[in-house]
């Protein structure tokens, strides 16, 4: 479909409707009956608040491929096994030197009062060469005066290296620095080292707040939900009274290879407009996220200094809660034209970069923290939904509101780009279009190609 509009007058405006259905009843009975989702001191999940350590950026000497920096400050911790992705590891089959370093860096000077440790390991040998295995020993250091010191410990206190148990040491007084990190000396067998892990280093003390990893939240008994102040995309999407905490949504912590300029989060919009392409992810220096009324807002006034990002015409999100038990969120999508010149939308295409990556391997994860997807387009018939491999609830649901429908599905094929199919572990993104003259046009002349 393709909508064209004069100047000052509403291009477009979609809207969809999302729900988390809880569980089904028992299996037993002749027509499924939807439970009521626990609420109060019953609810088993909500959104995560910052810790000291979130409100820091991550970096370290090395971090393998296959690894995530990230998942140091998630508050999740193992120690053995589990999925790769839950972890800082440095093993390398070419490079092992006699010591790596992971750090911390806030936006501005706190003070901290100690550390706690957690090191994943995958031998236990205390003298390895190969492999991850605790650091032979480690230290803390703070950054001062413009170099590295090592931070004395409280009386008494030493470094432990317990391969099952948290690391935690406290300074002997407050320290004041923008920077702190563990200096990590790795195990030897006399000819090469071992690498190094470790899937948690909490910090306790103060620390600024970090304006990038801020959300704004929507609450419910049925939603948790979670907008990033910074990318204005939903960071967090799960049910309150869901026992294994699934977030349906995609973020950076849970895949920071998606963390690019250019990017898809659920939110994200992609605009075609008078032949040129537009996304919101390109339109950070215009970005606006605010909360009031019950509803989080992200708007886009037009004007990026991007040529692909927002421009000559203006777009608005509206994200809200509704329904008697506020069971559903709306999710509405509108288009202004700016400009004295007809606006040409020939595609509007909403991405859903949902926690569809599966990490090889690690059942638990797949089965219980990844969801599936079901989709059916057809207009205003169309509907989407979302569920965890192991079949059990809650299950999400999305539907387009009286006025709005899709039309057409798309998904990123393998080498299109960090969004693309790469199996076994992705199916690529999968993007819905409310209008798609030019996508669909652009398929069948690649498809033709082929």
């Amino acid at each position: 479909m393709r909508r064209t509009v004069r100047a000052t007058v509403v291009a477009a405006t979609a809207a969809m409707v999302v729900a988390l259905l809880p569980q089904w009843g028992s299996a037993t009975m002749a027509s499924p009956t939807i439970t009521k989702a626990a609420s109060g001191a019953d609810a088993a999940c909500t959104l995560p608040t910052s810790t000291v350590a979130q409100r820091a950026t991550a970096t370290a000497s090395y971090t393998a491929s296959w690894n995530n920096i990230a998942a140091v400050s998630d508050g999740v911790t193992i120690y053995s096994g589990g999925g790769q992705t839950q972890l800082w590891g440095t093993y390398s089959a070419t490079s092992r030197p006699a010591q790596q370093w992971l750090q911390y860096e806030w936006s501005s000077e706190g003070t901290f009062s100690g550390v706690t440790l957690s090191f994943w390991h995958d031998t236990a040998s205390a003298t390895a060469g190969d492999g991850v295995a605790v650091p032979a020993s480690w230290r803390i250091q703070a950054w001062k005066e413009g170099a590295w010191a090592d931070v004395s410990l409280a009386g008494g206190l030493s470094y432990t290296r317990d391969a099952g148990a948290p690391n935690a040491v406290t300074f002997a007084s407050p320290v004041t620095t923008s920077k702190l990190r563990a200096v990590l000396n790795a195990t030897t067998d006399g000819k090469t080292y071992g690498a190094v892990g470790v899937s948690e280093f909490a910090v306790t003390g103060e620390a600024p707040e970090n304006p990038a990893k801020s959300i704004a939240p929507l609450t419910s008994d049925a939603f948790n939900v979670g907008i990033s102040q910074s990318t204005g995309g939903v960071y967090y999407l799960s049910n309150p009274s869901d026992k294994t905490c699934t977030n349906y949504v995609e973020n950076p912590s849970q895949h920071p290879k998606f963390d690019i300029a250019d990017s898809r989060w659920v939110g994200d919009i992609g605009v075609y407009a008078n032949g040129v392409a537009h996304t919101t992810g390109l339109s950070s220096g215009i970005r606006k996220v605010t909360a009031a009324d019950g509803a989080v807002n992200v708007s886009y006034p037009g004007g990026a200094a991007n040529k692909n990002g927002i421009n000559g015409f203006a777009l608005n999100e509206s994200y809200k809660l509704t329904g008697a038990d506020k069971d559903s969120l709306d999710w509405s999508i509108t288009i202004d034209n700016t400009s004295t010149s007809s606006l040409d939308v020939s595609d509007l295409t909403v991405p859903m970069l949902m926690n569809s990556w599966w990490n090889g391997g690690d059942q638990t994860s797949i089965y219980e923290q990844s969801v599936a997807r079901h989709s059916y387009v057809a207009a205003d018939g169309s509907y989407v939904y979302w569920q965890r491999p192991n079949g059990v609830g809650p299950y999400l649901v999305m539907v387009p509101k009286d006025g709005t429908s899709l039309e057409f599905r798309d998904k990123a094929r393998t080498g299109e780009g960090p969004f693309g199919e790469s199996d076994p572990s992705w199916e690529g993104l999968v993007e819905f279009a409310i209008h798609s003259e030019h996508l669909q046009k652009a398929r069948a002349e690649l498809k033709a190609l082929q």
